[in-house]
């Protein structure tokens, strides 16, 4: 079932620990290197988070009502339902070529917007 397991990058990771997400850390790791599924940066040991973990805390968030990865017969796309003020459609113009391109992309753009929008 791990092949089907989608990670987060560690540059999402980071974003996401930004904006407030609840991400495992470990301080004072002295050890080289890190296992699967975490990043040791300054002695600090992140545990990275699955794509299904990450959409579920971005639409918890107060603007992402929902994202959703579309799938059609030659590709895939994204989308995400903005409620800030009023529902407001993103979608990708671009197309990817599998569901993991398509959710990595999908978190991005949702990440940029939480930070755009923490950011005004």
């Amino acid at each position: 079932m791990n092949r089907y397991t989608i990670y987060c990058t560690k540059e999402q990771t980071i974003k996401a620990l930004e904006l407030g997400a609840p991400i495992i850390k470990h301080e004072g790791v002295t050890t080289v290197g890190a296992p699967n599924g975490y990043y040791l940066n300054d002695n600090v040991l992140t545990k990275i988070p699955t794509s299904e973990q990450m959409l579920g805390w971005l639409e918890e968030q107060d603007d992402i009502e929902e994202i959703t990865i579309l799938r059609n017969r030659a590709f895939h796309s994204w989308a995400y339902l903005v409620t800030n003020k009023r529902d407001k459609l993103v979608s990708s113009n671009n197309i990817y070529q599998s569901r993991h391109e398509a959710t990595i992309a999908a978190i991005d753009a949702a990440l940029e917007y939480l930070i755009k929008q923490k950011d005004e």
